[in-house]
């Protein structure tokens, strides 16, 4: 039993089990007759009396004159003895084994203790015995083609369900699962509507101590840990994968230059965007989302740029789960999902099960995610999530989309608290 056992190369076999076992216990330096184990075997084969043998072959070499021989301490072979009784009981070591198997007439339990562990088992067997006759009531018809006729009975469409959700356990379906699970944890647009209906109202502004924008704070980081953290040990220790091939990386060495350029493309390009929208009434009732109105008509406002600052530090975490959610975990675990054909020739060809239609997939829950959101930042969810899913695949990495996306919604958040917008506006004579 131990790790590497050492290798005598000799071979013992013989008609008579316990003959061979003794001549075993002979080249092992071993007294046959002082082992508790043998004296039963023979005790209950042949009354007690130990068998005679002839050895054919090789008729002395010793272990010890092979390898360097070891024998098991006796008080360890007392320990295994008391062991062994365990092991008969195979509480919770294996249930069916222990419960339908294991003869315990043969082989009785010592005392009460080991007949408890006996109990153990058979009581929990009887459970799951139980779940598999009720298993059975929903196995389906032996001609699949009776449900396809609609000659099926009620206890098939358990089946039939049953079938279809044990074939979506693979790595897309754990992608999509887990995906649309997670978020709607997380709540839409973050609310985290289940939370609050757990622990109540008020439960975020009690853990943040009524910070003014506790709510939000409690939403980013809630946000984080469930649609960024769980995803990533999803990929770790479930898919073996490295995060880095979800668009986690930072982008390779000769993506790097086309990574500079969409950084400042996006940003210029969404500034003006954004500038526009700030003057939507939608935009500016929505944002900054530090001084929505609160429930009942009151207002809550920014006290100062120490604070805004804070603020707009924290709220990237809200972006770096936002696209990850869906331009990393969805986006990059979608497309890089591929399954093998057999060609013509024999030969096996591996191509993408989606492909670039993983750009779509993600797109329809980030716009369903946004839904209800005002009517400027719909048209640009959808135009933004097309376009930086596109370039993420390119680049394989979406830090340079991550980090706009946060400047330029820090950039509408001033805009619309400090009314820049107008000011820059009467600047030009508007």
């Amino acid at each position: 039993k131990i790790a590497h056992p050492r290798q005598l190369n000799m071979l013992f076999g013989g008609n008579n089990a316990v003959a061979v076992d003794m001549e075993i216990f002979e080249r092992a330096g071993l007294n046959p007759r002082k082992s508790k184990i043998l004296r039963k075997a023979v005790g209950q084969l042949y009354d007690g009396v130990y068998p005679e043998y002839v050895v054919e072959g090789d008729k002395s070499t010793r272990f010890d004159q092979l390898v360097t021989w070891e024998n098991i301490n006796d008080d360890v072979v007392e320990s295994i003895d008391v062991l062994e009784e365990v092991y008969i009981a195979m509480a919770l070591i294996n249930v069916k084994t222990a419960a339908d198997v294991v003869d315990y007439n043969l082989f009785p339990p010592k005392n009460i203790f080991y007949r408890f562990l006996v109990w153990i088992p058979k009581k929990t067997y009887s459970v799951f015995k139980l779940f598999r006759f009720v298993n059975t009531l929903f196995k389906a018809p032996e001609k699949m083609s009776l449900i396809a006729e609609g000659q099926f009975s009620l206890l098939n469409i358990g089946h039939i369900i049953g079938a279809t959700l044990r074939k979506l356990t693979d790595r897309a379906s754990i992608i999509l699962w887990s995906s649309f699970l997670l978020l709607m944890l997380w709540g839409f647009h973050g609310d985290m509507a289940i939370l609050t209906a757990l622990f109540g109202e008020s439960w975020t502004q009690k853990i943040t101590l009524n910070l003014s924008w506790g709510t939000e704070l409690v939403s980013f980081v809630i946000g984080f840990l469930l649609v960024v953290v769980i995803p990533c040990a999803i990929i770790k220790l479930g898919f073996k994968s490295n995060i880095r091939d979800f668009g986690l990386g930072l982008p390779a060495k000769d993506q790097r230059q086309k990574a500079k350029v969409v950084f400042f493309a996006l940003l210029g390009i969404t500034s003006v965007f954004v500038f526009i929208a700030s003057f939507n009434p939608g935009m500016q009732q929505e944002y900054p989302l530090f001084t929505r109105a609160l429930e009942g008509g009151a207002a809550r406002t920014i006290p100062g740029w120490w604070e805004f600052v804070i603020y707009e530090l924290v709220y990237l975490l809200f972006f770096i789960t936002i696209e990850f959610a869906f331009r990393g975990y969805l986006l990059f675990g979608l497309n890089s999902i591929r399954t093998t054909h057999k060609a013509e020739n024999g030969s096996e060809i591996s191509i993408q099960r989606f492909g670039i239609y993983a750009i779509l997939i993600q797109m329809l829950a980030y716009t369903t995610w946004h839904y209800g959101k005002p009517v400027p930042e719909m048209i640009g969810t959808v135009i933004w999530g097309v376009c930086v899913a596109a370039i993420a695949l390119r680049i394989g990495s979406i830090w340079p989309i991550i980090i706009p996306h946060w400047l330029y919604n820090v950039f509408l958040d001033l805009l619309i608290w400090k009314q820049l917008n107008r000011k820059v506006l009467s600047i030009f004579g508007g």
